[in-house]
């Protein structure tokens, strides 16, 4: 997603109006209200309703769900009981048998931004004051925020907002204990909904437990970084290159090599780094480069070689921003061993709208193929005639 398409969608959301709104449901530092009316933990349905008014009808079963058509809310209550579990708003036209018969009609505005049909992930991840679960669901992100008023956020295949749950934590003092574990609530906020999930404190340093996709959708890895330690590793059965002694070997480690984050992270921060070199574009050069590194025991880049070179200072460009890589490795291991284990990543450099044709066979090193990475130049300059 381009730049424009995740800035468009703050500015039109940032600190809206209020005065035109029929409904206005507000999540801030002082509470959660409906109307200007606060809703506390444990409120039941007589307490929404002085700020709602009655539900036109209700629909039995697992729930009683008490519905507002001409709202686009309901509200949920188990069966025989008076207080309210959570308040539901559709964002989008809902496909239930209880789903209102409109959309939400009025203001919902968390810590000061208006959520409407427009918001999206990127839109979420720039919210302050949030603290999100970890879970499995790629449609389903939940957080929490001041008063342990937890928010469900359901998106659609384009990662547009469908509709949003209200509830409380039952776990009292839950955002106030995760304030002071990390020191950093305002700023709380996932990067990456659809390759990555968890949480940074203010020094932009990664906490807690990570979930990493290779594939959206895909779960790869789960890792705990407060504890450097592996929860889960999707099971791969491909052969990689593990030095033994002072030979290469290709087998099957018991914990394979990989970046402590998901693949697209790592090659599109590479890729940001390099860009397509300067000399490059002048001489209207283009073509495939082979680059070796090394992931050492220790879960570091070694060894970074160029295995071939296209000229234009392509080759230099990927080495460099390999070693100005920040990213960790875990290493391969077998048992309780670590061991190195070699890489070999293919980088295509592409003019504009061109075929590559500078392709050559080549004796490679004994190294796991990496996928082939693509740096692409757009609006290159042609050669001179």
């Amino acid at each position: 997603m381009n730049k424009i398409t995740l800035v468009i969608p703050l500015i039109l959301l940032f600190f809206c109006s209020k005065a035109n709104a029929q409904l206005l449901i507000e999540i801030n530092t002082h509470g959660y209200f409906i109307n200007q009316k606060q809703i506390e933990s444990g409120t039941d349905k007589s307490q929404y309703e002085a700020a709602l008014g009655k539900s036109k009808w209700v629909f039995k079963g697992i729930n009683d769900i008490y519905i507002y058509d001409k709202l686009g809310l309901q509200l949920y209550q188990p069966p025989g009981e008076t207080l309210v579990t959570s308040m539901h708003a559709d964002i989008r036209p809902g496909k239930y048998k209880f789903s209102s018969k409109q959309t939400f009609k009025g203001d919902l505005v968390i810590n000061g931004y208006k959520l409407s049909a427009g918001f999206n992930k990127d839109s979420l991840a720039k919210m302050p004051g949030l603290f999100f679960y970890v879970n499995s669901y790629p449609d389903l992100i939940q957080a929490i925020t001041f008063n342990d008023v937890k928010i469900a956020f359901i998106f659609d295949e384009h990662s547009e907002i469908k509709s949003v749950g209200i509830s409380f934590s039952a776990d009292t003092g839950e955002f106030s204990r995760r304030a002071k574990n990390t020191l950093a609530s305002e700023t709380i906020q996932n990067i990456d909904f659809v390759y990555e999930r968890g949480a940074i404190n203010s020094n932009k340093i990664r906490i807690g437990t990570w979930e990493y996709y290779d594939d959206i959708g895909k779960l790869s890895l789960k890792y705990d970084h407060d504890n450097k330690s592996i929860i889960y590793q999707e099971k791969n059965n491909e052969l990689f290159a593990i030095k033994n002694g002072t030979n290469w070997d290709y087998s099957e480690p018991d914990i394979y090599p990989h970046v402590i984050g998901s693949y697209h992270e790592f090659i599109t921060k590479i890729s940001n780094v390099v860009g397509y070199p300067l000399e490059a574009r002048g001489n209207h050069i283009s073509g495939t480069v082979y680059i070796s590194f090394v992931v050492s025991k220790e879960g570091k880049l070694s060894d970074i070689k160029k295995v071939n070179d296209i000229g234009g200072n392509c080759a230099d460009a990927i080495i460099n921003a390999l070693k100005q890589s920040e990213f960790l490795w875990i290493p391969a291991s077998k048992g309780s061993i670590s061991y190195d284990s070699r890489f070999v990543i293919p980088v295509t450099f592409i003019l504009d709208d061109e075929i590559v044709t500078n392709v050559v066979q080549l004796d490679l090193p004994e190294g796991h193929m990496y996928p082939e990475l693509k740096i692409i130049a757009l609006g290159s300059p042609r050669p001179r005639e």
